[in-house]
């Protein structure tokens, strides 16, 4: 699959990413971001991860897209929990001269698109309090605060 944004390309997962996917989920930064809690990833569990995504999204309940920007991979965009009606979304544009440049807004908007297309009624994010600039990207995408608590902010966006 390949989705053209303004500025960047989504496409599927391919085995050439595996060394790229292993470092992201297992750096510390971005861990603490997403689900710090979990086990460090080993390329096995990668190789796997990335054979699923070749299965219908229906069945694996995710789908990850890769993002390139002049043919180099700058991050990544995820449906997760995908039943059908909804989905989590979860982004990561991974290093630090990546960000502000429009790239994860860009994707973001992609795949709001994507959804739209393939009947989606509903997109929801999970965010920390600190990570100001995730929340302003799902808000400036329509996505709306839809509770707060002392470690997570949930953002939906009904489409």
């Amino acid at each position: 699959m390949v989705l053209q944004g303004r500025i960047c390309t989504l496409r599927s997962v391919e085995s050439k990413d595996i060394d790229t996917i292993l470092l992201w989920e297992n750096d510390s930064e971005v861990r603490r971001a997403g689900s710090p809690e979990k086990e460090m990833f080993t390329r096995a569990d990668i190789e796997q991860f990335v054979r699923n995504q070749q299965h219908p999204t229906a069945e694996t309940g995710q789908l990850r897209l890769m993002i390139d920007v002049s043919r180099r991979t700058v991050g990544a965009i995820d449906l997760y929990e995908h039943n059908g009606i909804s989905a989590g979304v979860g982004i990561l544009v991974y290093a630090a001269s990546d960000r502000r440049n429009g790239y994860a807004a860009d994707a973001l908007q992609t795949l709001i698109g994507y959804a739209r297309e393939t009947s989606l009624a509903l997109l929801y994010a999970e965010t920390s309090p600190s990570n100001v600039a995730s929340r302003r990207l799902f808000e400036r995408s329509g996505f709306v605060c839809t509770y707060e608590s002392s470690d997570k902010i949930g953002l939906t966006l009904i489409l």
